[in-house]
């Protein structure tokens, strides 16, 4: 057994130890024992050497000098001073040759290389022991341990140093001894081992069926049978028989499974049936309230009209009256003098009537001015829109100064309108004061009017006038104000609503040289400059000769009221067209204007339906002859609106299904329309 070994075993049984004086036979004998260990090479641990170190500190410590041993704290914290070893000022080659006192394998902490090549081991925390060594004043005398283990399992680890050469660890000298708990781990049984961590495959034999007995009656025995059950063999099935049941009970489930989807097929035809009742229902009732309100539009048109078509509805009315009548009186078998005569009462009843709808015009006019009026100050006041790409807010509304300046000036405007009536004379004042300041800004020959207006109406109402003498005055002031809007100098917004420059001088040379730049167009009949879109204009217009008011003016005269018919359904026809093309940007029906759909309608299809004849304009519909090509001059024909929809269900050429007289007809009138519409044709190409 190898001492060396067996001193990293001691371990003391007292709770406490103290430091013996040097000259007592058990530090003689500890001492004797530990330089023996020191003087030996290290060999493997056994429990022999264990078994020798406990008893030479059993024998050192409880001998007969124990009673002398007298805890000192001073002793304690002296100890505590000398933990660590003083490092060595020999060689290498010396601290080679000098075995250390105790060797014991190293358990944690980080290694650390000084300039002598060994590796010293960081010291850990203080936990609460003691430890006390004494360093012998000899060479040979070594260090001995006297820890105290009260309270602690383990003992903390404070470092120390390993052998680069043998990787040999050396401890200091308060962790030189082991603890109870490590002489315990170390004689307990190799638990770590292969064989717990190993899974063994072993064969074993059981009875899996379980054995029992029949108790019967015989003597000396009873059983009793009251709970006893009689079983009897149930009827024997072959496997034919089987398979036919199975068969059976899958010709069942086959049979209910098809009820089933019978039944849901029903009743999803049902449910489609009702459906397409419903929607058939709600088509007629929507479109009976599109007739009503249609005849309802048609009479409040009548009775109260304000647009250029209720006017001209109400000409197309007495124009086909007029017509009527004089066929009535031309048929009536009068003689020349009774028929000149009605002809003449017919003649007067026309100028009356004519003259009742030159009154509502003007009432209308009013209406609609006001209307106008106010709309127009709306978009000056309208914030600008500008487009983003973000997209939570594809648009942005945005106000300027000029906007709020219009916004402003607008307000003023329908403050000053309101009726006298509705307000006091406070307000009255109070509204004229912030126009006439808003006006005195600016110095001019309308400005200085404006505030003459206002200062004469502030007199008239301090001197206690009615509101009904002053309504002249005001409607002036109302007047001469929204000029004032209407100027740019004044109103920078106004500048967008302007049809010709301002800066347009008086001589006939320069209107003409700025109505060409501007697009503005000199009418014939009325000698106004005006833009184009007061003309009525044509595919097969080459000129602009007379504007809007004047045409309307000339049909009138003429006796060639507008019909609405036309205007309806040509843009039923715009509408149609761009959904069977939506791609397409411009069709052939987007330049088609009014005008020339009566044309094509009235004088190259004679105004009646290619089959059956139908003059009625407003059961007439133009669909496409080839529904491969745009709707066109060229590729149309008038039918009514049954005939139109039997014509698009055709799935042959229309030359396959209708007579050849009939397509040669068709076409000649194609002929026709191209001819008259050449411009149209040439546009399309430029398109």
């Amino acid at each position: 057994m190898d001492d060396s070994e067996a001193a990293q075993t001691i371990e003391s049984p007292t709770d406490r130890i103290e430091e013996t004086p040097a000259d007592s036979p058990a530090n003689e004998e500890v001492e004797q024992a530990v330089h023996e260990v020191a003087d030996s090479e290290p060999v493997q641990q056994t429990d022999s050497a264990v078994e020798a170190a406990s008893d030479i500190v059993d024998g050192a410590v409880s001998g007969e000098d124990t009673q002398d041993l007298v805890a000192s704290d001073d002793a304690v914290n002296e100890g505590d001073q000398q933990k660590q070893l003083q490092p060595s000022n020999q060689t290498e080659e010396e601290r080679g040759e000098e075995i250390p006192a105790v060797i014991i394998e190293s358990e944690s902490g980080l290694p650390v290389m000084d300039s002598h090549g060994v590796v010293e081991l960081p010291p850990a925390e203080l936990k609460p022991m003691e430890t006390q060594t004494d360093i012998a004043e000899s060479p040979k005398e070594h260090t001995k341990p006297v820890p105290n283990i009260t309270g602690w399992y383990r003992k903390q680890y404070h470092g120390g140093f390993r052998d680069t050469r043998t990787r040999v660890e050396y401890y200091h000298a308060d962790a030189q001894t082991v603890t109870p708990q490590e002489l315990r781990n170390q004689n307990a049984p190799v638990k770590a081992h292969r064989d717990t961590q190993t899974k063994f495959i072993k064969t074993r034999e059981t009875q899996v069926m379980v054995e029992c007995a029949t108790q019967m009656t015989h003597r000396g025995v009873y059983v009793t049978v009251e709970s006893d059950k009689i079983v009897e063999a149930r009827p024997y099935v072959t496997a034919d028989e089987h398979r036919d049941m199975i068969v059976q009970c899958v010709t069942k489930i086959q049979c209910f499974i098809r009820k089933c989807n019978a039944v849901r097929t029903v009743n999803r035809m049902k449910e489609l049936r009702e459906e397409e009742a419903q929607a058939k229902i709600a088509k007629e009732e929507r479109r009976r309230k599109l007739e009503e309100r249609k005849k309802q539009q048609d009479v409040e048109s009548r009775l109260h009209p304000r647009t250029h078509k209720d006017f001209e509805k109400l000409l197309s009315g007495l124009e086909k009256w007029r017509l009527q009548e004089a066929e009535r009186i031309a048929n009536a078998g009068y003689s020349d003098k009774e028929r000149i005569k009605a002809l003449a009462d017919l003649l007067d009843q026309e100028a009356s009537l004519l003259q009742k709808i030159d009154r509502l015009k003007f009432v209308a006019a009013e209406g609609n001015y006001d209307r106008n009026v106010a709309k127009k100050l709306d978009a000056m006041a309208a914030p600008k829109v500008w487009s983003t790409r973000a997209t939570h807010a594809r648009q942005v509304l945005v106000e300027t100064p000029t906007t709020v300046r219009a916004s402003e000036l607008r307000d003023l405007h329908r403050a000053l309108c309101t009726s006298a009536a509705t307000t006091s004379v406070d307000e009255r004042l109070q509204v004229l004061l912030h126009v006439k300041y808003t006006v005195k800004e600016f110095d001019c020959a309308l400005t200085r009017d404006i505030v003459d207006l206002i200062d004469r109406e502030g007199d008239m109402v301090s001197r206690g006038r009615d509101a009904e003498s002053l309504e002249g005055l005001r409607k002036r002031t109302s007047n001469m104000f929204l000029q004032f809007i209407q100027t740019p100098e004044f109103n920078p917004e106004a500048a967008r609503f302007q049809k010709i420059d301002g800066n347009t001088k008086s001589t006939s040379a320069d209107k003409s040289s700025s109505a060409t730049q501007a697009s503005i167009y000199q009418c014939r009949s009325c000698s106004r400059y005006l833009p184009s879109s007061d003309f009525r204009l044509s595919a097969t217009l080459r000129s602009l000769n007379q504007c809007r008011t004047c045409a309307n003016a000339a049909d009138i005269a003429t006796r060639k009221a507008a019909d609405p018919a036309y205007a309806q359904l040509l843009a039923v026809l715009r509408t149609r067209e761009r959904a069977s093309n939506p791609d397409a940007s411009k069709g052939v029906m987007d330049l088609l204007q009014e005008v020339d759909l009566r044309y094509l309608i009235d004088t190259i299809w004679t105004g009646k339906s290619a089959v059956s004849g139908v003059a009625n304009v407003a059961q007439l519909m133009l669909v496409r002859w080839d529904k491969s090509q745009v709707l066109s001059p060229w590729n149309c024909i008038l039918l009514t609106k049954s005939e139109a929809a039997g014509h698009e269900g055709l799935d042959a050429a229309p030359e396959e299904v209708y007579a050849e007289a009939f397509v040669e007809r068709v076409r000649q009138r194609h002929v026709v329309g191209r001819r008259h519409f050449g411009q149209v044709v040439e546009m399309m190409n430029l398109i």
